[in-house]
């Protein structure tokens, strides 16, 4: 669009108006590299040119620019990539990243002192509330979910990072072997602190702990279902016209996703036969053709 802007003559008078333009932000840096790059770079440098703006101030943003190597060398392949777009040098020092700090107290994870707390907590089920946020925040679990789960320091630095993400039932692993108890034990103490502090809010009413979990479905279109209750139900990745070991007794259908709720929805063609029985056959997303008294629905 601002390279459309650029060249109608019906919007010259908007481009005369960004004359002295001071700000020129680019979100999501990190995707406009190859060919999309190099457009992008000689675009920036039209819009400077086009709006007599030789000292307009270039930001931009990304949560993914670069994660190798210590944060000076982030900080310094950061600022070679946005010199190349933006035509003008750019100094690593100028690359602001995130400051991560603490919500919970400190331990020391590999600590006896502490994995004996640690183990009398989760063997005693004395978990924190959420309604009491600093009792929580000061809770052994809690701190060793942040420092095991949540936070670690760089190499060569004290500076916190995230940790890599990891699963719950890693998780639940690396607890036991610190608390020398079962893994279901902590697995279950670890689902329940988690989702307490979720639900608890701080003095700002951010959650105590805020955390993502990821359940990776390339399509929405890519999932058959038995056509029962949710509880009930049959749920497959593959792609199959029956339930397994079903004897054929029961059918899969495809499903799809409504996208502005989230809503599933069976994927099917509705069919009358002649002597009146109505018939669900499954159709790809795509086949939305109605013949014979088949409707797409």
């Amino acid at each position: 669009m601002l390279e459309l802007l650029l060249t109608r003559p019906w919007d010259a008078q908007l481009i005369r108006q960004a004359r002295g333009l001071r700000f020129l932000v680019l979100d999501e840096l990190h995707t406009y590299r190859g060919r999309q790059g190099a457009d992008v770079a000689l675009l920036v440098r039209r819009v400077r040119d086009a709006c007599g703006s030789p000292d307009v101030i270039h930001v931009g943003t990304s949560a993914t620019m670069s994660t190798d190597g210590s944060w000076p060398e982030q900080q310094r392949a950061v600022a070679t990539g946005a010199s190349k777009i933006f035509g003008v040098d750019v100094e690593p020092e100028r690359i602001i990243g995130e400051t991560l700090r603490r919500a919970t107290a400190a331990c020391e994870p590999a600590s006896a002192a502490f994995r004996a707390a640690l183990r009398d907590v989760v063997a005693r089920d004395a978990l924190p509330s959420e309604a009491d946020a600093a009792a929580f925040l000061a809770h052994p679990l809690s701190s060793w979910v942040e420092s095991t789960l949540g936070l670690e320091e760089e190499a060569g630095s004290a500076r916190l990072v995230r940790s890599p993400p990891t699963t719950l039932r890693a998780a639940s692993t690396k607890l036991a072997e610190a608390t020398s108890l079962d893994a279901t034990t902590c697995l279950d103490a670890l689902r329940r602190l988690l989702l307490a502090g979720s639900r608890g809010r701080d003095a700002n009413d951010r959650p105590l702990f805020a955390f993502r979990l990821h359940q990776f479905i390339s399509r929405g279109d890519a999932v058959y279902a038995s056509p029962e209750p949710e509880t009930t139900r049959h749920l497959t990745l593959r792609a199959q016209r029956f339930v397994p070991d079903s004897d054929r007794a029961a059918a899969l259908l495809p499903i799809a996703f409504c996208r502005e709720c989230g809503q599933d929805y069976y994927v099917v063609h509705r069919r009358e036969t002649d002597d009146g029985r109505v018939l669900f056959e499954p159709r790809e997303l795509s086949n939305r053709f109605e013949d014979e008294g088949a409707e797409a629905g």
